[in-house]
């Protein structure tokens, strides 16, 4: 799309596929487009985390630099109004008064809750084995008119797509946040969105998936990890039994 009167792209290092794994895509509703948080390999350079600046076409609040609202343009617009970045939310007008260049490579503070978000420069990415991309590859071949279920092999369940890495800090109480969207009128389905708009993606599980175990485990190393249990009584009763299993020390406090 043509750049209007005014109107201030920045040279995003964006890479965003949706049928790439490691990028996070947030869809908030079935008529919005992908909002996306990069991966950490693109935000940090040299040990210091960077703005993910992304359009948007709707924005709340106002502009950082000039303090006025964003003027809300019709659903089927598209123009885009504003500029914010992902993770600390901050937001300026969609123009060269407001948005300045040297704001691309500013370092990112995380915002607000920077002290519950585990911030991206802990996860390292890790990749799939050769003898797992083979296997998948074969499966992909495979051609059948009835539908078959697959299962994964042993070695491919235990496989994770990330590793943590934590720095310990004083300031930092990490929240992992676990959801079960049929809880609650099936409003869990919301606060899964919303959660991994706030935070990191990669703290957020949707209990629906299966996982548990394998998230405590990976996170149990953590200090000063908080849990947070959005569900019924079945489900804080699940996280704490799972967690007597795994026999965490300290044992995190479940909220």
């Amino acid at each position: 799309m043509p750049l209007q009167e005014g109107e201030f792209r920045p040279p995003f290092d964006h890479r965003c596929t949706h049928s790439d794994e490691w990028t996070l895509h947030l869809q908030v509703s079935k008529r919005s487009r992908w909002r996306c948080k990069a991966a950490p390999s693109a935000l940090c350079r040299q040990n210091v985390l960077r703005h993910h600046w992304v359009h948007r076409r709707r924005q709340d609040g106002k502009c950082k630099q000039c303090g006025k609202s964003f003027q809300q343009k019709f659903f089927h617009s598209k123009e885009i109004i504003a500029i914010s970045c992902s993770w600390c939310k901050q937001a300026f007008h969609n123009k060269v008064t407001c948005f300045m260049l040297h704001q691309i490579e500013e370092p990112c503070s995380l915002g607000a809750h920077a002290a519950v978000i585990v911030p991206p420069s802990w996860i390292i990415r890790v990749r799939k084995p050769q003898s797992l991309l083979k296997n998948s590859a074969r499966r992909k071949k495979r051609t059948s008119f009835k539908r078959r279920t697959s299962k994964k092999g042993p070695d491919e369940s235990k496989w994770r797509p990330f590793m943590l890495k934590p720095l310990p800090s004083p300031l930092m109480k990490p929240i992992l946040v676990f959801v079960n969207p049929k809880s609650g009128g099936n409003q869990g389905a919301k606060l899964l969105q919303m959660f991994m708009w706030i935070l990191n993606p990669r703290q957020v599980f949707d209990l629906s998936q299966g996982g548990l175990r394998e998230a405590l485990d990976m996170y149990h190393k953590v200090p000063n990890l908080r849990i947070l249990a959005c569900g019924g009584d079945g489900t804080v009763g699940w996280i704490l039994s799972t967690l007597d299993e795994l026999q965490m020390n300290p044992q995190p406090p479940v909220i």
